[in-house]
């Protein structure tokens, strides 16, 4: 079995993309686990043939080494994505945000098993340099979202993608997220989502 060597952090690896840097960690830890295994390999065989020289101690010693190596590299990676998760969670509070309920329709009448929730319409407007925060998600509270106007910045899993007039975005139970405005006119958005009533 061909051994994975150890590897070092790339000079520019904290300023990859969060994605980027959670493929690369998955794949150093799919090494390190090679090196695992191949080291067992190795002292099964040691055991089994109960000869011991300085040849296959210093054989050990490498595949040792070698996973050593990558536990560290492994640990750095999680740190930063850990890291780069917790400064993600760090969102600016709402400010220049308007909201306005245009219409909303009960679904008990309407699907079964919908009782106690309610289909929502709102008209959000988002100043210039205001914010849809903190950081939120969409658990039990699925949506879609429109853009009529401006420019609105959704920041989610690391990355900040912009959305104009046309564009919108699905808003599920795996959504955590917060939004900008980093225009210079208004950003509306329609915002259609199913809530539990009040």
């Amino acid at each position: 079995m061909a051994m994975a060597g150890p590897t070092s952090l790339s000079p520019n690896f904290c300023e990859l993309r969060l994605p980027d840097q959670v493929a690369l960690c998955k794949n150093r830890r799919k090494a390190m686990e090679e090196n695992r295994v191949q080291f067992d390999l190795e002292i099964t065989t040691l055991q089994k043939t109960q000869v011991i020289d300085k040849r296959n101690i210093a054989i050990s010693f490498r595949v040792m080494k070698r996973i050593l190596v990558h536990l560290y590299l492994v640990r750095r990676c999680k740190y930063r994505e850990e890291n780069t998760m917790s400064n993600e969670l760090v969102a600016p509070e709402t400010k220049g945000v308007t909201v306005k309920i245009i219409t909303t329709v009960d679904l008990g009448p309407e699907i079964e098993g919908m009782q106690g929730r309610q289909l929502r319409m709102r008209m959000v407007t988002i100043e210039p340099g205001g914010v849809f925060g903190p950081i939120h998600d969409h658990k039990d509270r699925p949506g879609i979202v429109y853009i009529l106007q401006g420019s609105i910045t959704d920041h989610r899993n690391g990355i900040a993608t912009d959305y104009g007039p046309g564009l919108g975005w699905p808003e599920d139970r795996l959504t955590l997220h917060w939004l900008e405005n980093r225009g210079t006119i208004p950003a509306v958005e329609i915002s259609v989502d199913i809530v539990r009533q009040e």
